[in-house]
């Protein structure tokens, strides 16, 4: 089938949603099908290309608000594209109500999945995310055929999706890509070869991730421990003002944005990740997924999303997000403890082989698709409608 997937950022863009289009794109391209993949064109890569043997359509943006683009062309693009189904993707939400708007005047189904809760971390942003909920949030889920959450307690503590019955397809990670190696090689890119543990967290450097906290609780572990940061963004000269101040500001170290080509050697050069955000827009924690498929055990704030991706005491241990002695506590509790590391870390890699890999998810995927095109075929009423009152 001709499917569009609709996201408001894309590739060179790094984040979740982005690594899940792509991915699940590539995997539905593996099974045959024709996706496209329709995103705002922020980063000024151009209007077309070829990704994986994905074609990437980039609709230029009207606007710009609270990190979210206006994409009014994407809906163009969804109506002359002869798409059999349109899967849209939120945070951010415009390009959702978009889709859904296209797919209607294509008269196609449209499939959402929701990641997470929208937030706005600055003042009246609460009532914004507020009042796009009961607005254009509700008109996008009265549009929508299927709806698709990746945790099911994520979708039962979300406002938005809460009253709704949608089917839970997780992300995923691709084990041939993230797996252990023989030996933990001490030397990786730009890691040197010191001794000690290491405890890698990857990740935007955005206010939601929780650096702050992860950065403050290396001054509660043992030296030589140290603290390897993967990635960038907004708060990077915030984190790196902040590991300065820390006790431990000789053992933490932010190494920016990796290749993705170089990461999987990062994952196996360290012996511990960190997944320390503190925020309802981390509604999964992909990173977690390929840590775990490196073999490395995971501590991980115990928020909804992420508690079902790593089980306290058999993946890693959960910890409080907010207090960063329980996160020293766990982490240790791990670099002190080498068979326990071992066995989360077998723990881990054994259930991404068995829930996370990406043909498993573009498996149950695109039931959903057959499933909903069998409904529209029948004049079936869509299925992303209240469920019996909560």
């Amino acid at each position: 089938m001709r499917v569009a997937q609709v996201t408001s950022y894309f590739e060179p863009h790094v984040g979740g949603v982005e690594t899940h289009v792509r991915e699940l794109s590539r995997a539905l391209t593996r099974r045959g099908h024709e996706v496209t993949v329709i995103a705002a064109d922020t980063e000024g890569a151009g209007p077309a290309s070829e990704l994986g043997g994905v074609r990437v359509v980039r609709v230029p943006p009207r606007s710009v608000w609270f990190q979210t683009p206006s994409m009014p062309a994407a809906v163009e693009a969804i109506a002359s594209g002869g798409f059999d189904l349109v899967h849209s993707h939120t945070p951010p939400p415009i390009a959702a109500w978009r889709a859904a708007r296209g797919s209607r005047r294509a008269r196609i189904p449209h499939v959402l999945t929701f990641h997470c809760d929208p937030e706005i971390p600055r003042a009246l942003g609460g009532i914004v995310v507020e009042a796009w909920r009961l607005t254009i949030g509700r008109a996008t889920l009265r549009r929508t055929d299927h709806l698709i959450s990746t945790t099911a307690s994520y979708a039962s503590t979300s406002r938005t999706i809460w009253n709704y019955s949608p089917s839970v397809i997780p992300n995923a990670v691709d084990p041939g890509f993230f797996r252990p190696g023989a030996s933990a090689p001490r030397t990786a890119g730009a890691l040197p070869g010191t001794p000690g543990f290491r405890v890698l967290c990857v990740g935007r450097l955005v206010e939601h991730k929780g650096l702050e906290q992860l950065v403050d609780a290396m001054a509660f572990l043992p030296r030589p421990t140290q603290l390897i940061i993967v990635g960038d963004g907004a708060l990077r000269a915030t984190i790196e003002a902040r590991a300065r101040a820390s006790p431990a500001s000789d053992r933490i170290r932010l190494l920016g944005r990796v290749p993705l080509e170089d990461l999987p050697e990062v994952y196996r050069a360290c012996d511990v990740f960190a997944l320390p955000s503190v925020s309802r827009l981390e509604a999964f924690g992909i990173v977690a997924l390929e840590a775990m498929a490196s073999g490395l055990p995971v501590v991980a704030s115990d928020i909804p999303g992420v508690r079902e991706v790593v089980t306290d005491g058999a993946e890693g241990y959960l910890a409080n997000p907010l207090d960063p002695r329980s996160f020293a506590k766990s982490i240790d509790a791990l670099l002190s403890d080498p068979l326990t590391r071992a066995r989360f870390g077998r723990n881990g890699r054994s259930r991404v082989l068995r829930e996370f890999t990406w043909e498993r998810v573009a498996e149950r995927v695109e039931q959903v698709y057959n499933q909903v095109l069998g409904r529209a075929e029948g004049a079936s009423p869509p299925a992303a409608t209240p469920a019996a009152a909560a």
